[in-house]
């Protein structure tokens, strides 16, 4: 123990007692707080409109997405999303159930989307 300054129990005391009173400074970033860029990034968002606007925005993006995405696309999409496993494999059955779900789909609701006149290539495994 020769050298070593050890603290003593009021010292040790009052250390603990300290730790409950005092904060950690705010976090800032560049001198501006979490809340601040927060908000910032939400208006950015939303574009600076109402709730009622930017739901209108979203609802309207997502009709345009899928009035360019043909209907078996997305349930090609949609089926392969839920039945891959964890590393997004399928089994053959799977597959060819997706596959049989997809041509009558297109017999049935043929498209007339530029994007379907195409050829895609062959879909690997």
């Amino acid at each position: 123990m020769m050298g070593k300054i050890w603290p003593t129990r009021e010292q040790i005391y009052a250390a603990k007692s300290i730790l409950a009173v005092e904060h950690p400074p705010a976090a800032t970033i560049a001198g501006r707080s979490i809340d601040d860029i927060r908000e910032e990034v939400r208006k950015e968002f939303m574009g600076g409109g109402n709730r009622e606007d930017y739901i209108e925005k979203i609802l309207d993006r997502i009709q345009r997405i899928r009035e360019a995405t043909p209907l078996h696309e997305r349930v090609h999409q949609y089926l392969t999303d839920d039945l891959a496993d964890e590393s997004g494999h399928l089994t053959d059955d799977d597959q060819q159930l997706i596959e049989q779900v997809v041509r009558l789909i297109k017999a049935r609701r043929p498209s007339t989307h530029p994007i379907a006149q195409l050829a895609l290539p062959p879909r690997g495994r």
